[in-house]
């Protein structure tokens, strides 16, 4: 980084990509579900990897290096679009003029409903160490920032590998130059201002793993942006549904960190913050041994949350956990599309809890089909689409182990 009221669904606000005024226990479960995913020595392993390179100084000749460690690290999670934003960045530093391309990664997860629409969940990479330290040699930069990459790393693994799919695009980024005053920021926010990029809110994870006390006294510092209350209220709403996590909020370093230049630009953004600064801050000392990967996974829990929330429950995303057999399959309807009824079923493969509902195009439930336990085997059920409006809608099966979606289209 550069130099408790639990609140509903309903109390946030519902235009666009504000929060939805509904509870809704399908998402709700959901969360839980890639949240428990999240790994712990899965963001460590991040972290050392980035702390080996020495030093991430975004002047050292070792910067396109660490980029494209990132831009194959996404690849490897099955990422097809990923690119390195490349912009140029000249200064004088102990009286060289230093002229450098700098590198921004970004890696995109493309919604299926809407996919000009945009959530960017970022970090910068680049790391730096105060005099008489040499930046140029040792910056391991574990906490400042490895920590807030491993977050993006780490979500982008987990919805990757469990078949999430958002409703609009979800945009990995990975910062360049941040230390020495926000330029990868800077760069692609006001890019994306002058296209008319439809962002809908910038999650910025910039130092999350150092903690002193254990996770009895865990806490979250968010750095709120005045055009974005309702970013904070998420936050603060899944911090308290779904983690250990006691917040506190702070409009202290709102200019520090790369949330800055969205927020500058009339995008939402948030800046998410261990509570208690480490003490080796801008040193040599800044190592993953200094840091808890414990604690930097229960902060990641956050940006999961924010993420799912707003962009659905995914479609058709299999067995989350069990991949050796197939314990529930909710077969395409027919007719379909269909103006008035339409012939829904499913198969189980053993006993057990199972939820079939309608959603419309936004998540909102319209009706409630099935719940409850149910007989293994096929059951076929007549829908008919009542006052429902022509349109999309989703059709959601949900067990205890399995979620799976298919698209209803209504005509008249």
């Amino acid at each position: 980084m550069k130099h408790l009221i639990t609140l509903t669904l309903f109390a946030l606000l519902t235009i666009n990509a504000r929060p939805q005024s509904f509870y809704n226990s399908s998402l709700d479960s959901t969360i839980a579900v890639y949240i428990d995913k999240i790994n712990a020595d899965s963001a460590q392993s991040y972290m050392q990897s980035l702390q080996d390179f020495g030093t991430r100084f975004c002047l050292a000749p070792n910067r396109r290096e660490i980029a494209t460690w990132l831009k194959n690290k996404f690849i490897s999670f099955g990422y097809e679009d990923v690119v390195l934003d490349s912009f140029p960045y000249n200064r004088t530093w102990n009286n060289v003029y230093c002229q450098t391309w700098q590198y921004n990664v970004v890696c995109n997860y493309p919604g299926y409903l809407d996919p000009q629409k945009i959530y960017i969940l970022g970090a910068h990479y680049d790391s730096y160490v105060k005099s008489p330290s040499n930046p140029f040699l040792l910056a391991p930069g574990a906490d400042d920032n490895a920590s807030g990459v491993a977050a993006a790393l780490e979500v982008a693994r987990i919805m990757k590998q469990y078949g999430y799919a958002p409703k609009f695009t979800i945009r990995f980024m990975a910062f360049a130059a941040e230390e020495l005053g926000l330029h990868g920021a800077y760069h692609y926010a006001n890019k994306a201002a002058q296209q008319n990029m439809q962002i809908q809110c910038m999650i910025n994870n910039d130092m999350i793993s150092y903690d002193v006390g254990g996770p009895l006294t865990w806490k979250l510092k968010i750095q709120k942006y005045p055009n974005s209350q309702w970013v904070t209220n998420l936050a603060t709403q899944i911090a308290q549904q779904h983690t250990t996590l006691e917040v506190t909020d702070s409009t202290q370093y709102i200019g520090n960190s790369d949330s800055y230049p969205f927020y500058l630009n009339g995008y939402a953004a948030i800046f998410l913050q261990e509570n208690t600064f480490t003490p080796f801050y801008h040193t040599v000392n800044d190592l993953v041994s200094s840091t808890s990967k414990n604690y930097t996974a229960e902060m990641i829990k956050v940006s999961v949350g924010m993420l799912i929330h707003q962009n659905g429950i995914g479609l058709n995303t299999g067995v989350i956990g069990i991949p050796d057999r197939q314990i529930a399959s909710l077969h395409s309807n027919f007719p379909n599309p269909f103006k008035d009824q339409t012939t829904l079923h499913y198969t189980l493969s053993e006993d057990g809890w199972v939820s079939l509902r309608v959603y419309d195009a936004w998540y909102r439930e319209v009706a409630v089909i099935r719940g409850g336990h149910a007989m293994a085997g096929t059951e076929r059920i007549r829908f008919d689409r009542g006052n429902l409006l022509a349109g999309m809608y989703f059709c959601v099966l949900q067990t205890d182990k399995h979620r799976q979606a298919i698209k209803l289209i209504i005509t008249d």
